[in-house]
């Protein structure tokens, strides 16, 4: 990996690259015997990785859910261009966390709000403008109980009718289809997951998915930039979206 490129990756933060997983494999091509794929900047890059990087997918705390490749994390990358960690930064809330200015919102919630015929999309309480994002239906939602979750930090102020917030000119946008899978999710067994194709990784998305079936979106200020959100994360979703 050359030079040019890592410096690119180190700009997430100004420390290290912030991106979504997709993907781990062990390789005999590898220096290291493994390898780990993730969504940085919109584009997927495989890394050389150590194996406690490897074996993060096992780890019992992104599974049944949250999964892992929902989740942001900020990958710690050496000279040579190798994984050396991951650390999940995907709670901005959280004391410490790297980022900080974000907002969280969706009209159902996992295991607590189903989505039903009437449940509004996220693109029915905002407008997505050039460079920016503008609350515009927002209030009304809300006062009706519509809004199963919202949080917000940093420089997000809460969302409100006509708040707008500015995207950066080069913002990513990262779906999570659920719309693929061939049953509502639920708590299951690896091998019942696999058999109902649950999605296991997101994909480069555009802003427009925040006008389809999205029930659940977040905005995220990742570069280092706390006036502008540059990373986007929707997720696609029918009813019920969860049994």
């Amino acid at each position: 990996m050359s030079a040019d490129i890592l410096v690119d990756l180190s700009a997430a933060l100004t420390i290290a690259p912030v991106g979504l997983i997709t993907g781990f494999e062990r390789s005999k091509a590898s220096q290291t015997g493994f390898r780990v794929s993730m969504l940085l900047r919109g584009i997927e890059r495989t890394f050389d990785a150590v194996e406690s990087a490897y074996q993060l997918q096992f780890s019992d705390a992104y599974f049944p859910y949250p999964p892992i490749g929902e989740r942001l994390f900020l990958a710690h990358v050496d000279d040579r261009g190798t994984i050396t960690g991951l650390d999940d930064v995907n709670n901005f809330l959280q004391a410490g966390n790297p980022i900080t200015t974000a907002c969280m919102l969706g009209t159902y919630k996992m295991f607590e709000v189903k989505i039903t015929e009437s449940t509004p999309l996220i693109g029915d309480l905002l407008r997505v403008e050039p460079g920016r994002v503008v609350f515009t239906a927002f209030d009304r939602h809300s006062a009706a109980g519509a809004v199963a979750h919202c949080s917000h930090g940093g420089k997000f102020p809460a969302p409100a009718d006509g708040l707008s917030f500015e995207l950066a000119e080069e913002t990513v946008v990262y779906t999570w289809d659920w719309t693929t899978s061939l049953a509502p999710f639920s708590c299951c067994t690896r091998d019942e997951a696999r058999a109902r194709r649950f999605t296991t990784r997101a994909y480069p998305g555009s802003l427009d998915d925040l006008g389809k079936n999205c029930y659940w979106a977040g905005f995220y200020s990742t570069r280092g930039n706390e006036d502008e959100c540059d990373l986007v994360k929707c997720f696609l979703n029918r009813p019920p979206g969860w049994e």
